[in-house]
């Protein structure tokens, strides 16, 4: 089984080896996937973990959304919900969603739709995670997001997978279906991807392969 592991380095089956450059592009494409991958989906939380608080609900801190009402389903839920915020990093951050809707009589339990997360870095690029819906689990700490999961940077960068399953506790995140990724270096495909230490590492795994652009600039 093919594994590739960042961010800085990259590891084939022991005997393929690529010039400096290369490695150097490769090394940073995995860099920013394994930093946008956990830094979404944790803005995508920041929307439900607050959602019990009134303040919150009146438009505080920088929450608002169109309506709460009864959904065709019957549940009552809140629509077209706006957060903007900043990071502890103070990086200023927007997630939205079409419908937030609580799952459990407690309300431990959210189902998001359509989701949007934007970002902008330090270094002033932006990142988009988009994904079709998701489930916050207040208790375990978890989110999963299914639909296509797609994350966008301003360089160029896009990594696609159909889902992705974040524990926060545990500081990892997996997706067990194929992964496509492209940007300026060329093409990436795996089965797989796993990550771990809050996103310090970043493993693909099944069928990798990574397909350079002649001539692309590291």
């Amino acid at each position: 089984m093919a594994e590739v592991i960042g961010p800085l380095r990259l590891l084939f089956d022991g005997t393929v080896r690529r010039s400096a450059r290369v490695s150097s592009r490769y090394s940073r494409f995995v860099g920013v996937m394994k930093l946008v991958l956990p830094l979404t989906a944790a803005l995508l939380v920041g929307l439900v973990v607050m959602w019990p608080d009134s303040d919150l609900r009146r438009g505080a801190l920088g929450l608002t959304f169109a309506n709460t009402n009864v959904g065709v389903d019957g549940e009552a839920g809140m629509e077209r919900v706006r957060y903007v915020g900043t990071d502890r990093l103070n990086r200023p951050f927007v997630v939205t969603a079409g419908r937030v809707t609580p799952r459990s009589t407690q309300a431990q339990r959210f189902a998001l739709e359509e989701l949007q997360a934007d970002m902008t870095l330090d270094d002033g690029r932006w990142l988009t995670l988009m994904a079709a819906r998701g489930l916050y689990d207040r208790d375990s700490e978890t989110l999963r997001l299914e639909g296509s999961v797609d994350i966008y940077s301003d360089d160029g960068l896009e990594l696609h997978t159909d889902s992705a399953f974040v524990d926060f506790v545990a500081g990892q995140a997996r997706g067990s279906d194929p992964v496509r990724g492209q940007g300026p270096l060329g093409l990436l495909n795996a089965r797989a991807f796993e990550l771990f230490d809050n996103g310090r590492r970043i493993l693909f795994t099944g069928g990798v392969s990574l397909t350079v652009r002649p001539g692309s600039d590291g």
